[in-house]
């Protein structure tokens, strides 16, 4: 009795999938169901319909899922309805279309002829779409020409055509003008829910609005003072333009003599330049044709005059313990680079004393001048040559006792060529003056 008990078991629950394919075969596979048919599929499939859906049969023409592209047609979601992407708030009616959204969506800037597509929630013919879909500009409404879209995609979502018109103007629109695109009822009394917009501006010609250079600490400054003049202080700076450019745009730089390692990236509205650019050298930078994102050309071509400052001075200052015998002290060499004058600074140190000693020792490991005015003060003339090194000679035993102990530091005191003396940090060890005992 058992196995014959579980045999009518099985061939019941084998008839239900029966009886269920057959109602969903010729209630949702065959063209339009209406809401009395969604209301048998679901009481038999998840329960009761959805509350969303009209009771009339007349009032949705939902089409129906097809076997090979299933996610083109409208979705019900237990009790949601969701047509590409986008969760439905009312119930749909047969004939009566409504927007759902407009792409792009979030591009206040447009070329003169943009093209847009717009959503709605059933088969909508262009017929019905003409009385819908609306551009205009202050005193005006513009021709519009529409169509199917070439692909069946709305926000990232694949959607039948049928729900897709694509939207084109008939003639090129008015530069740097506002223009708002409405899809609704164009009807004071309609409500907003049902009418979706998109205000734009049409983008006028391209052109260089500022020039930004790289300085210490991935700051950017203002770098062209004088128009047509660019002071770079770094390896790179970036050319600011009044609207988005197209990403290919730095194809059109062209800088003379050659830059090594020249690369030219275009991002949003900026075009950076960067390069291994020789100090104390001048450049010719020239973009003559250059087009943004939106098809525009440039309204002039870009000539600019790119000059570079020399190597930053520098001074190897001695540091730490040293002991000097007569051949050290009357040719003292201390490296420089574009410097044209040092500064020597000297405080005599009691060696026999420990604890002076001591003292000045620590004075050398942590950088930390004497206090009170140096016994010695001697400037130091620098034959330097650009961007070279160059060893500054002078002569310590005109100036410190040679059986004597000195806190000794030698300065920066004049740049040459008009280089910038190297600036560190404030506060690190770099920036405090070595010290030599």
């Amino acid at each position: 009795m058992p196995r014959i008990s579980q045999r009518l078991t099985s061939v019941g629950v084998g008839a239900i999938v029966i009886v269920l394919q057959f109602v969903l075969f010729f209630s949702v596979g065959r063209g339009p169901i209406t809401s009395n048919k969604l209301t048998n599929v679901f009481s038999l499939v998840r329960g009761p319909a959805p509350r969303n859906f009209p009771e009339n049969d007349t009032s949705w023409n939902v089409q129906a899922p097809r076997p090979n592209d299933p996610r083109k047609a409208p979705q019900v979601l237990d009790e949601r309805i969701v047509v590409a992407g986008h969760v439905l708030e009312h119930a749909p009616t047969k004939g009566a279309p409504r927007s759902l959204g407009i792409e792009p969506g979030d591009e206040h800037s447009m070329s003169r002829t943009p093209e847009f597509v717009v959503l709605f929630d059933q088969a909508t013919s262009l017929a019905q779409a003409r009385a819908l879909i609306h551009l205009a500009r202050p005193g005006a409404n513009i021709p519009l020409s529409l169509s199917r879209p070439s692909k069946n995609f709305f926000g990232g979502a694949e959607v039948d055509r049928q729900f897709l018109v694509r939207v084109i103007t008939k003639e090129p629109l008015i530069p740097t003008m506002s223009y708002v695109l409405t899809a609704g009822p164009h009807d004071e009394q309609a409500d907003e829910d049902e009418i979706k917009r998109q205000s734009f501006r049409v983008v006028g010609p391209l052109h260089l609005e500022g020039i930004q250079c790289d300085q210490t600490g991935a700051r950017q400054e203002d770098c062209a003072k004088v128009a047509g003049q660019v002071s770079l202080a770094g390896q790179a700076f970036t050319l600011d333009f009044n609207q988005r450019i197209a990403p290919n745009a730095g194809t059109s730089v062209r800088i003379t003599p050659k830059v090594e390692q020249l690369s030219a990236t275009a991002y949003r509205d900026t075009l950076r330049i960067a390069g291994a650019f020789a100090p104390s050298r001048r450049y010719a930078l020239r973009i003559d044709a250059m087009q943004d994102a939106f098809g525009n050309s440039l309204s002039a071509p870009i000539a600019l005059a790119i000059e570079t400052p020399p190597l930053p001075a520098s001074v190897a200052a001695p540091e730490g313990l040293m002991v000097l015998g007569e051949r050290e002290r009357r040719k003292f060499r201390v490296p420089t680079r574009n410097v044209k004058t040092l500064l020597l600074e000297a405080w005599p140190v009691d060696a026999s004393d420990f604890g002076v000693l001591r003292t000045a020792l620590e004075g050398v490991t942590k950088r930390v001048l004497p206090e009170g005015s140096p016994s010695v003060m001697k400037e130091v003339a620098v034959k330097a040559r650009l961007n070279e090194s160059v060893d500054a000679e002078m002569d310590l035993s005109s100036l410190l006792d040679e059986s004597g102990a000195y806190l000794v530091a030698i300065h920066l005191k004049d740049e040459a060529f008009g280089a910038r003396e190297v600036k560190y940090a404030e506060g690190s060890e770099a920036s405090r003056q070595p010290v030599a005992l």
